[in-house]
């Protein structure tokens, strides 16, 4: 538009379009912003620093009970959240705030502002200028080294920090975060662990001190899988500035194509836009590798690039949000959202956008209380129900709301007049699917609330607490059923209402006839662990696949079509719908599709199957299936879902006591107790042959079966009791002769030393097979060769038995391990025992005299056993 000189100012009328649409009378004023300057970096304000009032909200992926929003100018506040932002509380934290200004890390400007907030699983980090802080929670149930914090605790004493990048992901019980340096140490990144206690240690130091070269790291990305961790670098050389990602080379910014993505393989066209990146994003389940800023380049192999020429180069990304179901949402710094879908090069703006604004005023029309006339952004995030936006409310109260955006409504509203069907199916169902608890691994329980047997029926006080005590008790059933002896019954249920069953009817009659004990009936079968729930045709939130398991589903997509299309081609309609399945690590997970046209239906059935039949011990991959399809009110035509392969947890090996008995009774013939009988731990008698069964019990499906594979079995202990702490006693044991463990068929040697050696003999894998032999064996210098007995009955031991198939069994992904304790009663005395109780037998048959006066208190005295 000219500009008439010398105003910077002018009225625009609209002009018509010369299509039969009417227009408004109108006029619009053109400015020019006279305040701004364009540099490398983008638009620069040279009135002062714009307020930028949307942050990223970082936390652990699934695993962070908190979150945590800082940002708020000059205030050391925060907003903490336990419930996604339904509701929050704001804080002020309590840190000293001091100024450290030096040469060496130089400050433009102190500022109270909380800059980073990060939020993990037992820790938040918060940064103020150069200074790092974190809180450490209060949570029994991570089994913490240290107790929770009573005041912020600052970290990186001697570090000049300039920004915190979260690691998305934990990985071995560790969760990590990444602290980037600036001043003289603008080169330098610290990688915190966080394992019970916050721990820092440097990983990298770059080179800028080189003459004429200076380096800057922006942006660190961890991948604990693969222990590596990626650097976007920038240098500056010659007043000219260069990205590399560590390692890579320099990375210009590639001309717009007419096509939405460029290849990066060197013969292509350059602009003359400089390129500004910001930061690194990767996803685990694709292997999906970003490089943002004012550009977006994708990677499969961070080596090879795709430029997604969608997104201008005009804007600059602030933050990068990945949903890791396979979307991903840009945030720029002019508070512009965009969208992409992984493994798509096509690039959308969501806000501003007319299908955005139209959505709003929609929602403003029907009294909604989400939206407001002046409203800012504060944040965006992915939880498990989508895209979600927090902002702020100017209206007389001045409120923080959370809503969800509505992505597939702005995809569907833009893509309405390009055209007919906004689909190319209708219906996508999915079916035939399997239980879904064997692959999803989560656990359910029935818990209803107790039956007032009053007339009016209505819960008080105390139901209540009387319901809550039933909750948390049976929720402690839960946790406290992982011990090493298997029930007879594998429910953790079970020993609650093992005694109580044949009185159901008569708790059942005096609650018909209104005679129940405090007015409430408690119905035992309503607190249960659920095993047989029903698939609800959707597939699981992510599934974990064992060796040899395959997962089963059939998809169909019934297809719309007008009469123009369909006349004279039946099934050509059909041939235009084609089911694509990506894996991100085939070498992982197997695939297989059949299609069959249902052509009465108007549909197509695809018979999908995928198998660990070549999977690794331990590794991930993502299935997505296309094509995407954007219909209100959500989306449809594409699922991503994380295929775990390796050991599915829920499983564990346990000792089956109960078999082991009536197998080692009906072998050896005969079966010797002990004479204090304890029914959680059977006694074995010494002389017989020890026939040890273990069972594989699954914690979700309810199966319990027999090991069949190959394990290792050794004695690593020996408690006094059976309820004496065996790990101190293990290692007091550790000084001593070692243990030898399973031999090849000549028994079990207990704490006999090898011949000319004192160190531990390796493990032999144990035969599964019932007819083999396995003997006690006592051995001189061990502490079960000379045990003195209690009475008069027999010797007796408690021996620490360890049970592994690490490495021996070749059945399963699963590495099982389990100590036990036995019970063993019926020991055979020392030769040196036996020659003492000889020796006091034969003095006691034959008395001498006494020579001397008896000792004081009438005691005689006796020289075999001297003070």
């Amino acid at each position: 538009v000219p500009v008439r000189a010398p105003s910077v100012c002018r009225p625009r009328p609209p002009a018509a379009l010369n299509d039969g649409s009417a227009l408004p009378t109108g006029r619009f004023s053109f400015n020019v912003n006279g305040y701004v300057k364009e540099t490398e970096r983008g638009l620069q304000c040279t009135v002062g620093s714009p307020v930028s009032p949307s942050r990223p909200l970082w936390a652990t992926v699934d695993k962070a009970p908190v979150l945590i929003l800082g940002g708020f100018s000059k205030n050391k506040a925060v907003l903490l959240s336990d419930s996604d932002f339904e509701d929050f509380i704001a804080v002020e934290v309590d840190i000293d705030s001091c100024w450290i200004g030096s040469l060496t890390c130089p400050w433009s400007e102190f500022s109270s502002t909380i800059l980073d907030a990060i939020a993990t699983e037992s820790t938040l980090f918060i940064r103020q200028n150069q200074l790092v802080y974190y809180f450490t929670g209060n949570y029994s149930v991570l089994h913490m080294a240290t107790p929770g914090s009573t005041l912020w605790t600052r970290v990186l004493n001697r570090v000049c920090v300039g920004k915190l990048n979260p690691v998305p992901f934990s990985h071995n019980g560790s969760e990590y975060v990444i602290a980037i340096g600036r001043g003289q140490q603008k080169a330098d990144f610290f990688l915190g662990t966080i394992r019970g206690r916050t721990r820092g240690r440097g990983a990298h130091r770059g080179r800028g001190s080189q003459p004429g070269c200076h380096t800057r790291i922006q942006w660190a990305v961890y991948i604990p899988e693969e222990n590596k961790t990626l650097l976007l670098v920038e240098q500056e050389r010659d007043n000219a500035t260069s990205y590399h990602v560590v390692p890579a080379a320099s990375l210009p910014l590639p001309a717009a194509t007419e096509k939405s993505f460029v290849m990066l393989m060197g013969f292509e066209e350059y602009s003359d836009t400089p390129m500004v990146l910001r930061g690194l994003s990767y996803n685990p389940f694709s292997t999906i590798f970003y490089i943002w800023g004012n550009a977006i380049l994708q990677s499969y192999d961070i080596k090879n690039y795709l430029f997604l020429s969608g997104f201008p180069s005009q804007s600059v990304i602030k933050y990068f949000i990945q949903s890791y179901k396979g979307e991903v949402v840009c945030v720029t710094e002019a508070e512009e959202v965009w969208f992409l879908v992984e493994g798509s090069s096509a690039v959308q703006q969501l806000y501003p956008s007319s299908a955005w604004s139209t959505y709003a005023n929609i929602q403003l029309l029907r009294g909604s209380q989400d939206y407001g006339v002046n409203e800012s952004s504060l944040s965006f995030f992915y939880n498990q129900e989508g895209l979600q936006q927090l902002v702020y409310i100017h209206d007389r109260s001045g409120r923080i709301v959370k809503r969800k955006f509505p992505i597939a409504y702005i995809l569907s509203e833009l893509r309405f007049i390009g055209f007919t069907n906004l689909c190319p199916f209708t219906v996508m169902k999915f079916r035939d699917l399997p239980k879904p608890q064997r692959f999803s691994r989560l656990e359910h329980y029935r818990a209803e609330p107790p039956v007032v047997t009053d007339e009016t029926g209505f819960h008080d006080n105390k139901s209540l607490a009387v319901y809550q005590g039933l909750v948390f008790h049976l929720l402690w059933l839960h946790s406290d059923y992982n011990r090493p002896y298997a029930d007879p019954v594998h429910d953790p249920t079970w020993r609650w209402w093992k005694n109580r069953k044949q009185d159901a009817d008569y708790y059942l009659y005096l609650a018909s006839t209104g005679s129940s004990p405090g007015g409430l009936y408690i119905n035992m079968e309503h607190y249960t662990k659920v095993y047989d729930l029903r698939s609800d045709n959707e597939l699981p939130e992510q599934i974990y696949l064992d060796k040899g398991d395959a997962y089963t589903f059939s998809v169909t997509l019934s297809v719309h079509s007008t009469a123009d299309d369909s006349k004279g081609k039946p099934l050509d309609f059909l041939s235009r719908l084609k089911l694509t399945v990506v894996l991100s690590h085939p070498f992982n997970v197997g695939f297989s599709l059949q299609r069959q046209n249902l052509a009465n239906w108007a549909s197509v059935l695809y018979k999908v199957r995928r198998g660990a039949e070549r999977g690794p011990r331990t590794g991930v991959g993502t299935t997505s299936w296309g094509p995407l399809c954007h219909r209100r009110p959500c989306r449809s035509g594409y699922r991503m879902v994380p295929v775990y392969v390796g050991c599915p947890p829920g499983k564990r090996m346990a000792f089956d006591i109960t078999n082991t008995v009536q197998y080692t009774t009906s072998m050896n013939k005969r079966y010797f107790n002990c004479l204090s009988q304890n029914p959680e731990m059977p006694c074995f008698f010494f002389k017989d042959v020890f026939y040890p069964l273990f069972l594989i019990q699954d914690m979700v499906t309810g199966d319990s079966g027999s090991f069949s594979g190959r394990y290792t079995l050794k004695v690593i202990g020996a408690p006094t009791t059976a309820s004496s702490e065996r790990r101190d006693e293990r290692g007091r044991l550790g000084a001593g002769p070692r243990p030898l463990c399973w031999g090849g068929g000549g028994g079990l040697c207990l704490w006999g030393t090898a011949k000319g050696s004192r160190t531990w003999q390796c493990p032999l894998p144990g035969d599964t097979e019932p007819a083999a032999l396995r003997r006690w064996l006592c051995r001189r210098n061990s502490p079960c060769h000379d045990v003195a007995p209690v009475g008069l009955t027999a010797p007796n031991y408690f021996f620490l038995v360890a049970v592994s198939n690490r490495d021996v069994d070749t059945s399963t992904y699963c590495d099982y391990s389990l100590e036990f304790v036995i019970h063993v009663h019926g020991l055979q005395l020392s030769s040196t025992r036996k020659l003492f109780f000889m020796k006091v037998g034969a003095r006691g048959r034959c008395p001498r005299p006494l020579e001397h006066p008896p000792a004081p208190h009438g005691r005689p005295e006796n020289r075999l056993f001297p003070r």
